[in-house]
Order: structure tokens, then sequence, then C-alpha cells
């Protein structure tokens, strides 16, 4: 994921600032809080916050595939006992 990350990030920066990005999640967590931000403001450099480090990038990311896997765990553990329950009253 690292390499992915730095890949991205490099891309990015190798891009001009009048040519579009593409839209995705990592291109949005690379450019948060930057100049290619569209929320980023310079009058108001106080509430910004520093871009983020591969690491916090790393733990986003891995943070969304493990609750996305959690959450269809879930939902299918939770239909598989519907149907085993609806079958046993049939």
């Amino acid at each position: 994921m690292d390499s992915i990350i730095k890949r991205r990030r490099k891309e990015i920066e190798n891009t001009p600032l009048n040519k579009p990005l593409t839209n995705d999640l990592l291109t949005s967590i690379i450019i948060a809080s930057t100049l290619r931000d569209f929320n980023y403001n310079k009058a108001d450099y106080k509430e910004v916050m520093r871009p983020m480090n591969d690491l916090e990038m790393r733990g986003i990311i891995f943070d969304g595939i493990i609750a996305g896997t959690d959450t269809v765990i879930i939902f299918f553990s939770a239909f598989s006992n519907i149907s085993i329950n609806l079958w046993l009253d049939y």
C-alpha cells in the first residue's frame, strides 16, 4: 500500500495545477489541506490542518477496508440467521 500512495503522490506532484485530477479516495486524501484541495483557503490558514503523511493515509484506507468488510460480514451473518429461522419455521 505504501508504494501505491507514494506513486500516486508523485503523479499528483507532476500534474500541472490547471489539469484536473482523478476523482478517487486516495487522491482526495492526498490533496486534502493542500493548494489542490477545493476547500483550501489561504486567508484562513489557522483553521487549515496540515496535509497527512503516508502513515496516516494508510491508516484511513485500512480503516475503510476493515469497516466495509466488517459491515458486510455482519449483514450476511444477520441475514443468514433470518434465513435459517424462516426455513426452520416452514
